[in-house]
Protein backbone atom coordinates (compact mmCIF):
# COMPACT_ATOMS: atom_id res chain seq x y z
CA UNK A 1 0.00 0.00 0.00
CA UNK A 2 2.74 2.49 0.95
CA UNK A 3 4.73 1.62 -2.17
CA UNK A 4 1.69 2.33 -4.35
CA UNK A 5 1.10 5.71 -2.70
CA UNK A 6 4.80 6.51 -3.04
CA UNK A 7 4.73 5.67 -6.77
CA UNK A 8 1.65 7.85 -7.33
CA UNK A 9 3.20 10.71 -5.36
CA UNK A 10 6.44 10.39 -7.33
CA UNK A 11 4.55 10.56 -10.65
CA UNK A 12 2.64 13.63 -9.49
CA UNK A 13 5.87 15.35 -8.48
CA UNK A 14 7.46 14.56 -11.86
CA UNK A 15 4.39 15.92 -13.66
CA UNK A 16 4.41 19.15 -11.61
CA UNK A 17 8.14 19.61 -12.24
CA UNK A 18 7.75 19.11 -16.01
CA UNK A 19 4.80 21.47 -16.08
CA UNK A 20 6.78 24.16 -14.26
CA UNK A 21 9.80 24.02 -16.59
CA UNK A 22 7.71 24.17 -19.77
CA UNK A 23 7.05 27.84 -19.00
CA UNK A 24 10.79 28.47 -19.24
CA UNK A 25 11.25 26.41 -22.38
CA UNK A 26 8.34 27.71 -24.42
CA UNK A 27 8.10 31.38 -23.43
CA UNK A 28 11.54 32.59 -24.35
CA UNK A 29 12.09 35.94 -26.00
CA UNK A 30 14.83 37.72 -27.90
CA UNK A 31 16.35 41.19 -27.81
CA UNK A 32 18.11 42.68 -30.84
CA UNK A 33 20.33 45.72 -30.16
CA UNK A 34 21.46 47.60 -33.24
CA UNK A 35 22.08 51.16 -34.39
CA UNK A 36 24.25 53.42 -36.52
CA UNK A 37 28.06 53.59 -36.59
CA UNK A 38 28.17 55.08 -33.07
CA UNK A 39 26.97 51.81 -31.58
CA UNK A 40 29.59 49.58 -33.19
CA UNK A 41 31.79 47.91 -30.55
CA UNK A 42 29.96 49.61 -27.68
CA UNK A 43 29.85 47.45 -24.55
CA UNK A 44 26.41 46.14 -23.58
CA UNK A 45 25.42 45.52 -19.98
CA UNK A 46 22.32 43.42 -19.43
CA UNK A 47 21.09 43.63 -15.83
CA UNK A 48 24.43 45.18 -14.81
CA UNK A 49 26.47 42.30 -16.29
CA UNK A 50 28.81 42.85 -19.23
CA UNK A 51 27.17 40.85 -22.02
CA UNK A 52 29.20 41.56 -25.14
CA UNK A 53 29.52 44.26 -27.76
CA UNK A 54 27.05 45.86 -30.15
CA UNK A 55 25.46 45.07 -32.43
CA UNK A 56 24.15 41.94 -30.73
CA UNK A 57 21.09 39.72 -30.55
CA UNK A 58 20.24 38.02 -27.27
CA UNK A 59 18.20 34.86 -27.74
CA UNK A 60 16.37 32.64 -25.29
CA UNK A 61 15.82 35.33 -22.67
CA UNK A 62 13.10 34.74 -20.12
CA UNK A 63 10.24 37.24 -19.98
CA UNK A 64 10.76 40.06 -17.51
CA UNK A 65 12.17 43.54 -17.07
CA UNK A 66 15.80 44.02 -18.10
CA UNK A 67 18.18 46.91 -17.44
CA UNK A 68 20.03 47.88 -20.62
CA UNK A 69 23.19 49.95 -20.39
CA UNK A 70 25.48 50.69 -23.31
CA UNK A 71 28.91 52.32 -22.90
CA UNK A 72 31.51 53.51 -25.38
CA UNK A 73 34.46 55.84 -24.87
CA UNK A 74 33.72 59.35 -26.09
CA UNK A 75 29.93 58.83 -26.06
CA UNK A 76 27.13 59.38 -23.56
CA UNK A 77 26.06 56.21 -21.73
CA UNK A 78 22.70 54.84 -22.86
CA UNK A 79 20.47 53.54 -20.06
CA UNK A 80 16.95 52.15 -20.23
CA UNK A 81 14.57 49.48 -18.96
CA UNK A 82 13.04 47.00 -21.40
CA UNK A 83 10.15 44.67 -20.67
CA UNK A 84 10.29 41.43 -22.61
CA UNK A 85 7.03 39.54 -23.01
CA UNK A 86 6.72 35.87 -23.82
CA UNK A 87 7.31 34.76 -27.40
CA UNK A 88 8.14 38.31 -28.57
CA UNK A 89 11.17 39.83 -30.23
CA UNK A 90 12.23 43.36 -29.29
CA UNK A 91 14.47 45.39 -31.57
CA UNK A 92 16.24 48.42 -30.11
CA UNK A 93 17.78 50.87 -32.56
CA UNK A 94 20.18 53.02 -30.57
CA UNK A 95 22.37 55.91 -31.67
CA UNK A 96 24.82 57.16 -29.07
CA UNK A 97 25.47 60.88 -28.59
CA UNK A 98 29.05 62.19 -28.54
CA UNK A 99 30.18 63.74 -25.27
CA UNK A 100 30.36 67.49 -25.71
CA UNK A 101 33.65 69.04 -24.65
Amino acid sequence: MHKTIYKIFKKILCFVFLLSITNYVFVQTSLDITGDYTLKNAEIFLNNVSSGYAPKTFSNLLPGIYIIEIQKDGYETFFDFVELNKDKEIKLIINLDKIKE
